[in-house]
């Protein structure tokens, strides 16, 4: 397909000529909706127009094209046709881009988004015991090199909180509270800890294991389960279960080694990786007595660092033997083995839209200083519930290098890709937004 050129730019002002003016000021659309919507669009103000309806995806794919019709008499260099796509009139940036870096004093160990202006990041050293910290973000224009040359969004970061109590090295946190008021802590001091957000201050120390918590994660409650509970993982090779007021609900025991990561699957249950090379699901709601694990996956031939949930049926696993195993939880086998890193995969996201062809893809960082991109295709469409990837294929389509081990990878505002390294440098990527202009006519129906 050629690109589109000149005269793309006429048909783009023909076609925004026949909209009237936005019928409020962008400064007024409050909705969550507009968090996800790429940056770069907020630079036309036919955004709220055309969507004035948050759940109408078609309104959204319209507002792409016209985008992409605008663009093109900005920077038409960011996009290119994509050779190998098997759809000829589909356009979309042809890598995800390099933003930027810059450099802690330790090593990145966890980074984890909380909000669209902030990230908690917690360094570690091994000699000595460092508090985790808040940083704030904001998105500033670039346009200082030259009058005519492209605009360019750069990442402003300052530190606002430090997260000081744990009497030992902290190894892993994450967010308690949807709204991202409440951080949860574990460390070496065998102690999981409740913070407050708002002003670093400790809430609550929940106090149990016999020895190092690696790992924590929070529940979140369904319509039937109204409580929020709290699962660390720890070296003493058990699970516990805790109430938001700090009270053990329940330990459980079935890994024979220390237990390294742990993750939310619904509302009832979680999926813990082991030292002893297996995944194991749990219920962590039902039957106060209940403790021993529903299923076990095996089939890694080294540790479980890190686990991913896909969707309702399936997950992902990254291990020391340097592979990721996409599983069928149903079903207790592994459907896939993804390889190609040649160190321990240490970090899994899910991105759920962006980069590339607005499709689901699992972003996986690891020990090889590599971040790899992974999409599933071949998907069958005449299977039915879990049995619809079966037969997918999984696919490395991209790259990203960098100098020294991934530790951790967390993404901001659904688009930006942060990696923490070993040698304390944080590097980001934009997973931007393809733009469809297959069949304008037709999207725009």
């Amino acid at each position: 397909m050629e690109r589109l050129g000149s005269s793309s730019s006429s048909s783009c002002s023909s076609i925004i000529s026949s909209f009237c003016s936005p019928p409020y000021p962008l400064h007024q659309c409050s909705s969550p909706f507009w968090s996800c919507v790429p940056i770069d669009l907020w630079k036309y103000e036919i955004l709220p127009f055309l969507c004035e309806s948050p759940k109408d995806f078609k309104a959204f794919r319209s507002t792409s094209v016209l985008f992409f019709l605008l663009s093109l008499q900005f920077s038409p260099s960011l996009l290119t046709p994509s050779s190998s796509s098997p759809f000829s009139s589909l356009l979309f940036y042809d890598s995800p881009s390099f933003i930027g870096s810059w450099k802690e004093k330790k090593v990145v160990y966890r980074l984890l988004s909380l909000s669209n202006s902030t990230i908690c990041c917690l360094p570690c050293q091994s000699v000595k015991i460092l508090p985790f910290s808040l940083w704030k973000f904001e998105l500033k224009i670039n346009d200082t090199i030259s009058p005519n040359s492209e605009k360019t969004f750069l990442f402003s970061k300052r530190s606002i909180l430090d997260f000081v109590g744990h009497t030992d090295q902290i190894r892993t946190i994450a967010s308690f509270c949807s709204d991202g008021t409440r951080l949860i802590s574990g460390s070496r001091d065998k102690t999981v800890k409740i913070w407050n957000v708002e002003d670093g201050n400790c809430i609550k120390t929940l106090e149990g294991h016999s020895d190092c918590v690696w790992c924590v994660c929070a529940v979140v409650g369904g319509e039937e389960e109204k409580e929020d509970l709290i699962v660390s993982g720890s070296k003493d090779k058990t699970l516990k279960v805790w109430n938001i007021e700090g009270k053990c609900l329940k330990t459980l025991q079935s890994h024979s080694s220390s237990i390294w990561c742990v993750i939310p699957f619904d509302t009832k249950h979680v999926l813990s990786g082991s030292y002893d090379k297996t995944v194991k699901l749990w219920n962590v709601v039902d039957g106060e007595h209940q403790r021993e694990c529903i299923k076990t996956f095996g089939g890694h031939s080294s540790y479980v660092y890190c686990l991913c949930k896909y969707d309702d049926h399936h997950f992902l696993s990254g291990s020391g033997d340097n592979t990721v195993k996409f599983w069928n939880i149903s079903k207790e086998k592994c459907i896939s083995t993804l390889t190609g890193h040649n160190n321990t995969v240490r970090s899994l996201i899910l991105i759920e839209t962006g980069w590339p062809q607005n499709q689901k893809c699992v972003v996986s960082g690891s020990w090889d200083a590599t971040v790899r991109i992974w999409t599933l295709t071949n998907i069958s469409e005449s299977c039915e519930n879990d049995d619809i990837l079966e037969n997918g294929i999984w696919n490395c389509l991209k790259i990203l290098e960098v100098d020294f081990s991934i530790y951790c990878l967390t993404l901001f505002r659904n688009r930006y890709l942060f990696a923490g390294q070993e040698d304390g440098i944080v590097s980001v990527w934009d997973f931007g937004f393809p733009c469809f202009v297959s069949g304008i006519e037709k999207l725009l129906e």
